[in-house]
């Protein structure tokens, strides 16, 4: 009787083991920062996205610059850093984003320009690639203005 219970537990196990044996990536800490023509660059949405392993899909890590253009990455996870590995780097300006506040009069106010070209802004566009390595990563992008 004791073998049978177990002999029809044994997927339902099996399973359970499979599923509680999968592990997220390895992340390490990435820091880094982002210069436009030697200036830093503040408000940019820096995004890695680990290359393909295999059609497993991989966590992506983002960040934004802060005032002296620097960033920390965060995976989409939650954990700090970003996956060990090849990545693509997106680069969006988020500052074409907040608009002017005009409360005297009306009017439809035009977003600021980019100070980030199109081609950065999607993963199989964007020429800049990084490895991030084990260990504490630093990575560091100058654009041409």
């Amino acid at each position: 009787m004791p073998s049978e219970v177990l002999r029809r537990l044994m997927p339902a196990l099996a399973c359970c083991l499979m599923v509680g044996c999968a592990r997220p990536p390895q992340v390490t800490p990435v820091s880094g920062s982002v210069s436009i023509g030697g200036k830093p660059a503040e408000q940019i949405l820096v995004t890695f996205v680990p290359e393909s392993k295999g059609g497993v899909p991989q966590v992506k890590s983002s960040a934004v610059t802060d005032g002296s253009g620097r960033f920390e990455l965060r995976a989409g996870d939650g954990r700090d850093g970003a996956v060990i590995g090849p990545h693509r780097v997106m680069l969006e300006d988020l500052r074409v984003y907040y608009l002017p506040r005009n409360d005297s009069a009306p009017s439809i106010a035009q977003p600021a320009p980019s100070r980030i070209a199109m081609k950065y802004r999607a993963a199989n566009t964007t020429p800049l690639r990084h490895n991030v390595s084990e260990g504490a990563d630093e990575a560091r992008f100058d654009l041409a203005p």
